[in-house]
């Protein structure tokens, strides 16, 4: 089944491929005959990469995205769907007129090689961001993205020198953020990271294709942390305790459903003010959003980021 998209996610509907290769000609040499229509052959990482390239460059205008043959590609539908449900948080304030909306700041937890939330806050919202990555590669690609495209002052980089912390030695005293976001890696090791390549492309081909149809891509800090996904979201969750004035609300997706008792548990200890988790539809593969806040909503309208 198709899950929806966001209804302000500008790719909700059908994508038209034979305009998508007026941007990326490229992508002509992936487009395969289905029972529905033409697509795009999903196992192959090329593709997954100029299509998603071409989408930027289609709604946006973007004159340059490119990764590194082993970086992560997301799908920018699903990121989409994402950046608008955690922009709720703060359309929905008092304080967040339209004509301050573009004073806003974002915080994004591991922004990878692509930038993509940064990227899509930009576009979407005009709003700042501040990408942290741990990963100096990624940073390197990113700047790359930055420096060929206009964003102004919109988007600064920020090397994460801690091992497994998220806010310590990047946020500072005098810094404050409205929102946070954050894709978490996926798989505690490079076997279960292949195991689920494996999973995906049965899905796709109906039949296993082994390692060698490896489609996601990925640098391993990327797609791997020790203990997976649910490790990495208690670090998150307990750490932002810390930051509890210096940060409005902060947010992370959370990709395994059965991580939410396990999310909910944290909330019980760290006792936000405010908490929630919001279903979010990735195309053919659902997810979802958890956001907290420990301000108090009659104070929210005064916090200055």
């Amino acid at each position: 089944m198709k899950h929806r998209h966001h209804p302000r996610n500008r790719f909700r509907e059908r994508y038209d491929l034979h305009n998508l290769v007026n941007y990326e000609p490229d992508l002509a040499n992936y487009l395969v005959d289905t029972k529905s229509g033409v697509s795009v052959d999903f196992s192959n990482s090329d593709a997954v990469r100029l299509l998603n390239r071409a989408l930027l460059k289609s709604a946006y205008g973007i004159k340059y995205w490119d990764l590194p043959d082993n970086s992560l590609c997301p799908p920018v539908p699903g990121r989409l769907d994402y950046v608008h449900a955690a922009a709720e948080l703060l359309i929905g304030e008092e304080k967040y007129e339209e004509n301050e909306r573009k004073n806003l700041s974002i915080l994004d937890i591991g922004t990878g090689a692509s930038l993509i939330y940064p990227i899509l806050f930009h576009y979407e919202y005009g709003w700042k961001s501040l990408a942290t990555d741990i990963n100096p590669s990624s940073l390197e690609s990113a700047k790359k993205i930055i420096s060929f495209n206009d964003f102004g002052d919109a988007i600064i980089l920020c090397r994460q020198k801690a091992e497994n912390t998220f806010f310590e030695s990047v946020v500072q005293d005098s810094m404050r953020f409205d929102l946070t976001v954050c894709n978490p890696p996926f798989y505690k090791n490079q076997s279960e990271a292949y195991a689920a390549n494996r999973r995906k492309n049965r899905n796709i081909h109906g039949r296993d294709a082994g390692d060698s149809k490896r489609n996601f891509r990925g640098l391993d800090k990327e797609l791997i942390y020790p203990g997976g996904e649910k490790k990495f979201l208690s670090g998150l969750i307990r750490e932002s305790i810390r930051f509890k004035s210096q940060i409005l609300w902060f947010s992370s997706l959370v990709s395994n459903k059965s991580l939410i008792s396990h999310v909910k548990s944290e909330m019980a200890m760290i006792k936000p003010v405010e908490w929630g988790i919001k279903d979010l539809s990735h195309g053919n593969k659902a997810s979802r959003m958890v956001y907290w806040s420990f301000m108090v909503k009659d104070k929210r309208s005064s916090f200055k980021s």
